[in-house]
């Protein structure tokens, strides 16, 4: 560089690039570096306009727990559901619903609710058996007891009187017939006891959801009459 462009520390910065001098490196404009090439490559996933958002898992669960408890009138149980979700390790995919179906039940199980696992097949796409194995696939296996089998006789009978639908029976033969027939639904082997000893037909049922008609008729054929005397 020559003396008239540099004379001692005074620059006389003649020549500039981009707004440095070359001579002595000042800065004279403000300025952004801009890389050569796109940092971000075009086969990347990444999009400048994606959103993300985080969603509280608790939150998640407690919808999908208040979906199910709210139309069975069981929101009392709704701590103990919550906690039983989140110790429990599941063998399988589900969806959420899906846990919350399993794990009423079992809790329901222990207090000797009368339910049975049909009474929720409405709020899952999964079938019968299909939930059945979860649950004995994911929780220690609960037997009916005297007080649940009372809950679930009372449960159909009311549902006879409603209908104004003969029910005469006896609890201690329903108690005999869950012992004979441990693999029927409970509910659907109580109203075929019912009608049969009454001499009424299946078909009664026939336009109500809350039982399948066939069930009902195949149990029914398989009660034998000496299993209905005390």
């Amino acid at each position: 560089m020559s003396e008239l462009e540099f004379e001692g520390n005074n620059c006389k910065h003649t020549n500039q690039i981009e707004g440095f001098c070359t001579g002595c490196g000042k800065c004279f404009e403000d300025f952004e570096l801009q890389p050569q090439r796109p940092v971000v490559r075009s086969h990347s996933l990444y999009r400048p306009s994606m959103k993300f958002s985080i969603q509280d898992p608790m939150k998640v669960n407690d919808a999908a727990i208040m979906k199910i408890l709210t139309p069975l009138n069981l929101k009392g149980y709704n701590s103990s559901l919550k906690n039983l979700l989140l110790t429990t390790t599941f063998k399988y995919r589900l969806k959420k619903e899906d846990k919350v179906i399993v794990a009423l039940y079992h809790i329901l199980k222990q207090v000797e609710f009368p339910i049975v696992i049909s009474d929720l097949l409405k709020y899952s796409n999964l079938s019968k058996h299909k939930l059945l194995k979860i649950y004995r696939d994911t929780f220690e296996y609960v037997d009916r007891s005297r007080d649940y089998l009372r809950g679930i006789y009372e449960r159909v009978k009311n549902f006879l009187v409603k209908r104004k639908i003969d029910h005469s029976g006896s609890f201690e033969i329903f108690y005999k017939l869950s012992d004979i027939h441990k693999c029927s639904d409970p509910k659907t082997l109580c109203l075929a006891y019912f009608l049969k000893v009454n001499k009424i037909s299946s078909f009664i049922v026939k336009d109500i959801d809350e039982y399948d008609i066939y069930q009902v008729q195949n149990i029914r054929r398989k009660l034998k009459l000496s299993d209905l005397i005390e």
